[in-house]
């Protein structure tokens, strides 16, 4: 069985960071058992237009942090390399991890986004990010 649901939105009238939307739905065969159903979990992050023209990020290399490899894969860290990231000292997730050790996926103003999910970020400095790549099943290239 299938279903849509539309939910209309009203975004506020100024930009105000990123804003995060958690979806999930109990999908039931309906035969009262413990077996045979099933949680969808799902997150999705909305971030407002940029019209900045200066500061802005630039990428010069993204790479897998285990042995620097050019290559990156689902549920492994990544390393970002660039300019203009965050704060120049640094910030780690040490203070921001949730009580149930959900990792952010904002840290320091900054979100890194692959094939479209939210990477939870272990560390933000104005030159590098290092995320985690969230579980996917693309094989290829990804934005």
């Amino acid at each position: 069985m299938t279903g849509v649901w539309t939910v209309h939105w009203s975004p506020p009238a100024s930009a105000s960071g990123p804003v995060h939307f958690f979806i999930a739905a109990n999908g039931s065969n309906g035969d009262n058992r413990p077996t045979g159903d099933h949680i969808y979990a799902t997150d999705y992050v909305v971030l407002p237009a940029s019209t900045a023209r200066t500061g802005i990020p630039v990428i010069s290399s993204i790479e897998g942090s285990a042995g620097a490899t050019g290559s990156i894969q689902s549920c492994s860290w990544v390393t970002v390399r660039g300019s203009n990231f965050g704060a120049a000292a640094g910030t780690d997730w040490t203070k921001s991890i949730s009580s149930d050790n959900v990792f952010p996926t904002t840290l320091g103003s900054v979100t890194v986004m692959i094939d479209g999910k939210p990477a939870p970020i272990s560390f933000v400095n104005d030159n590098q990010i290092n995320a985690i790549v969230p579980q996917d099943t693309t094989v290829g290239n990804v934005r």
